[in-house]
């Protein structure tokens, strides 16, 4: 569908005017790779639909204004677009793809201003089952029930986001106005739980090492910006094991056995041994001994 065709020094504020904060150069830089701002000038796509894709990026790698943002890199751009093209046709042969499009939109696909409104009359509807999430493109999260028409849809959007590196929305845009979904070069899971916390990088094969590694290091700072990581320095990492490893008998006893394997930090008290111990264990048994909470200076915004 054509709009109405923006100027060119007119386009970055139009798509500010959709968004919480503004474009950073970095989001911006990105835009014009992946042709959104010649196709917002063109009249092609709305300015809303590129604010879209810039809050789909930021809810993967954190905040705007530069840090937590990694465009995909320029020379994987022209395959994810042929990507593209590839998984959709593929989902659209997809026999409960084409089941749910038969069901629920019997007068064909629907326009993507639409599917709010249509979510909207479909929430109506009887529903029951266990709750879950739906993302909707211009409404947010709404609450699906999975023996409803709108739990369908979440199930069968979750399963095409996972086959074909779509965020749910995306899919579901898909399912119901058949628009192409924006592939992802990479995604990024932050699983906070103390000691066992961990960072999952999802990346396309094509992705060079150095590429990744940027990636590794913006998803590491998003945390920063709300916590700061303190590493376990090497004595303490040890002092925990040992009191792990040699829980029973005196501190002296103890502190002789440590002194034995230990001879760069061997202590002359049992005492500070013993508080050290103690400290080291608590730190990484804590749920706080990886992250720990900031000052008040300390954080970003």
């Amino acid at each position: 569908m054509v709009t109405n065709q923006i100027p060119k020094d007119e386009a970055r504020a139009s798509v500010d005017r959709e968004l919480d904060s503004p474009v950073s150069d970095k989001e911006w830089e990105f835009l014009v790779e992946r042709d959104y701002i010649r196709e917002l000038e063109e009249g092609t796509v709305t300015a809303a639909y590129v604010a879209g894709e810039v809050k789909k990026h930021r809810s993967v790698f954190g905040g705007s204004h530069g840090g937590g943002f990694l465009p995909a890199p320029v020379d994987l751009v022209p395959r994810l677009r042929a990507l593209g093209v590839l998984f959709a046709s593929r989902a659209a042969n997809d026999p409960t793809v084409k089941a749910i499009r038969s069901s629920l939109l019997p007068s064909g696909l629907i326009s993507p201003e639409d599917i709010g409104p249509w979510v909207g009359t479909r929430e109506q509807e009887p529903a029951s089952g266990t709750a879950g999430v739906l993302q909707v493109p211009g409404r947010g999260s709404v609450i699906v029930w999975s023996r409803s028409a709108l739990g369908e849809l979440a199930m069968c959007a979750d399963r095409l986001g996972a086959t074909y590196h779509w965020r749910q929305e995306d899919a579901l845009e898909f399912l119901l106005a058949g628009v192409t979904p924006s592939v992802q070069w990479a995604s990024a899971i932050v699983k906070l739980d103390g000691p066992a916390t961990r960072i999952s990088l999802t990346v396309d094969p094509e992705t060079s090492p150095r590429r990744v590694m940027a990636l590794y290091v913006e998803v590491r700072r998003s945390i920063q910006a709300r916590r700061r990581i303190r590493p376990m320095t090497e004595k303490a990492a040890e002092l925990a094991r040992f009191g792990l490893e040699h829980p029973a008998g005196s501190w002296q006893s103890r502190m002789a056995r440590w002194n034995a394997g230990h001879s760069d930090w061997a202590y002359s008290s049992y005492r500070n041994f013993s508080r050290d111990v103690r400290a080291a264990r608590k730190r990484l048994e804590s749920s706080n001994s990886w992250i720990q909470q900031p000052k008040a200076k300390e954080v970003r915004r």
